[in-house]
């Protein structure tokens, strides 16, 4: 299917919406230093001192404030501190993206707040008040350290206590596989534990000897059969990562995390070029596909005895000696952006936490934070759409959701849910103008449609999206075009269990099917609409 095009009738709005979309996401990434001090750390900007790097004093900090791509920072610790644990969670972003090649779709990708607290107190304002004691018994069991992964509807937390920069890995899964989740389809459970493994072995303090580990490991025993490996269950939480050790003890478990890192490793470095080809082919049809022989033939063209002799084989080969993972994960780092830590203003404290806190099921107390920072700082725009997001989410109130919005979007905001709620805020004074039967032209409806095409310009597109122009579409009196359809099926196809987007879509179904009986007109869901919402 072709993709969506704008309605012909609003090619205003589009020009808009345009204006919108002039700062990419790559424009948020400066250009990566050549003359950095060292692979490991970013080089450090800052308007008084100069490049910096590793030099840095590693000095407590009052609240610090940066920005990478779909990252922003906000940090109480060091800027040397912060920049190392940065550092390895844009690693770990960037090796997922290269593990998945240009198969699978990013567009849905959340943005991420990422926060680094010095003390117990601010690290736990973004527990759940039921999860606190027990919060505060494994802080003291780990000598304060922590880590606590948020999600929202439209955008993700990971907030930070303690120093995690040797490996993000080791401190849980959830960063890997939250980076997984940002992608469309959604990669085979056993790629992205082998994915993660990599990240994990690829870490200089780890020693992954797999030929000693394989050794120890299947002394009696063979390969794993591949069925077994590429369908086995998800293992507990507690064995989520491979134990690289060589002396690690022999489960199952401990197989499979080893057989499993010596596939994906295969498949992304030492396969020729071809194998390749053909395994990105086969992580990309078993992200929607059953895992079956028959498919695994038609990837690789041979089943899953043959490749567990490939794999054998691959062990003591030159190939698998020759790759140096500590020399991938340099060039990863060494890709990274330059990064300007500067002191974090009053509205970017104030949102921040706010909008972690929200996640984090403080809604009310956010809601009242956000008010009080306004106050002092009143004309960030950022915060501006915050707090419109809030009024509209929390507080209920369109009304004075409504200036902050329009003042935030004028400004113009990135932030895909700004434009989402600026058009809901505008919705209740459109169904003011709608005739007996409820509907409304296309002429009333343009100025809510606005700000929901600047939306969709925007990264990531939402369910809550598609949901809410389905409602508008079956209040318009004007029949609907192919088009205008298209964009509806593109939403179910990318969230095919989001049940409001569905029960919407099945809504408008309805009204354009009593309008045909009312009418009797040609059946304006001509193109395969009828099909719509049935992929749950």
């Amino acid at each position: 299917m072709k993709p969506w095009q704008p309605l012909p009738r609003l090619q205003t709005l589009v020009l808009c919406s345009n204006l919108l979309f002039t700062a990419p996401f790559a424009a948020c990434f400066s250009e990566a230093s050549g003359n950095q001090p060292g692979p490991v750390y970013y080089a450090i900007e800052d308007a008084s001192a100069g490049a910096r790097g590793a030099r840095i004093a590693s000095t407590p900090e009052p609240w610090r404030y940066a920005q990478a791509g779909k990252f922003e920072i906000l940090s109480q610790i060091s800027d040397l501190d912060m920049l190392r644990q940065l550092n390895e969670v844009l690693f770990v972003d960037s090796f997922v993206a290269s593990a998945l090649r240009d198969d699978f779709d990013r567009r849905y990708s959340l943005p991420c707040l990422l926060i680094f607290n010095q003390s117990q107190d601010r690290y736990l304002d973004f527990i759940r008040a039921d999860n606190v004691e027990i919060t505060k018994r494994a802080l003291v069991a780990t000598g304060m350290t922590g880590r606590r992964f948020l999600r929202g509807n439209e955008q993700t937390a990971l907030v930070h206590i303690g120093n995690h920069y040797r490996n993000p890995y080791v401190g849980g899964a959830s960063i890997v596989h939250n980076v997984f989740q940002q992608y469309a389809p959604r990669a085979p459970i056993w790629f992205r534990v082998g994915v993660g493994n990599l990240i994990r072995v690829m870490d200089p303090g780890v020693s992954w000897n797999p030929r000693r580990s394989f050794g120890h490991l299947f002394m009696r025993q063979d390969l794993l059969p591949m069925h077994e490996l590429v369908n086995g269950p998800l293992p507990p939480a507690h064995d989520l990562i491979i134990d690289p050790e060589a002396n690690a003890r022999a489960s199952e478990t401990a197989r499979w995390h080893h057989q499993i890192t010596l596939f994906t490793h295969w498949g992304l470095f030492g396969a020729e070029e071809g194998r390749c080809r053909q395994f990105d082919r086969y992580v990309r049809r078993a992200s929607e596909e059953p895992m079956t022989e028959s498919l695994f033939r038609e990837c690789f063209g041979i089943g899953y005895e043959e490749m567990r002799q490939v794999l054998r084989s691959y062990l003591g080969s030159r190939a698998f000696s020759s790759v140096n993972l500590t020399a991938e994960r340099h060039k990863h780092l060494a890709a990274l952006p330059r990064l300007a830590p500067r002191d974090a203003t009053p509205g970017q404290v104030g949102r921040i936490k706010a909008e972690a806190r929200i996640m984090s099921g403080y809604n009310g107390e956010a809601h009242r934070e956000l008010l009080a920072t306004h106050r002092r700082d009143p004309d960030d725009p950022e915060l501006l759409g915050s707090l419109g997001i809030s009024e509209m989410s929390v507080a209920g109130r369109a009304d004075a959701a409504l200036p902050m919005l329009e003042r935030a979007a004028a400004a113009g905001s990135q932030r895909p849910l700004v434009h989402l709620q600026l058009s809901r805020a505008r919705h209740p004074a459109l169904l003011a103008q709608a005739g007996p039967d409820g509907h409304y032209t296309c002429a009333q409806v343009a100025p809510v449609l606005e700000p929901l095409l600047a939306a969709y310009a925007l990264r990531p597109v939402s369910a809550q999206l598609y949901q809410f122009l389905a409602v508008l579409y079956a209040g318009l009196s004007d029949p609907l075009t192919d088009n205008e359809l298209a964009i509806l099926e593109e939403g179910v196809r990318a969230f095919p269990r989001d049940r409001a987007l569905l029960q919407a879509v099945e809504d408008l179904k309805r009204n354009l099917a009593m309008r045909k009986d009312e009418t009797g007109s040609k059946d304006q869901t001509e193109s395969g609409f009828g099909s719509l919402g049935s992929g749950t």
